[in-house]
């Protein structure tokens, strides 16, 4: 148990660290750009941003894997596949890169869900 804590410490205090180095990495590209306010406004923006949706991921994993939820792939496999093809299908002509940005997130996904543990 004390090992788990510890470990735990030592990992939000490196994803900590990084998160910082990151944080004064995008501050030193913008100045160039724009004057230090603005610039400082952007790098919290643009972490609070990040940091807000790795939560909502992290989020969305937890309330995925809680076994109160009936699995959605249950009702009719076949015709939800079907729906979803058309859907992504639909989705590339107008957004080509947003159709293969989804594909990517519904076969992940999907891997996540036939891991068996």
């Amino acid at each position: 148990m004390i090992a788990r804590v510890i470990l735990v410490v030592i990992a939000v205090t490196l994803v900590g660290t990084g998160v910082a180095f990151c944080g004064v990495a995008v501050y030193l590209l913008l100045l160039p750009i724009a004057d230090a306010p603005a610039a400082a406004a952007l790098t919290a923006i643009i972490l609070f941003l990040t940091v807000g949706a790795a939560a909502a991921i992290y989020l969305a994993i937890v309330h995925w894997r809680s076994p109160t939820l009936a699995p959605l792939h249950a009702a009719a496999p076949v015709q939800s596949q079907d729906a979803l093809v058309s859907a992504l299908t639909q989705l590339a002509k107008e957004h080509p890169l947003m159709a293969v940005a989804c594909a990517a997130a519904l076969g992940m996904s999907d891997a996540m869900k036939r891991k068996t543990r």
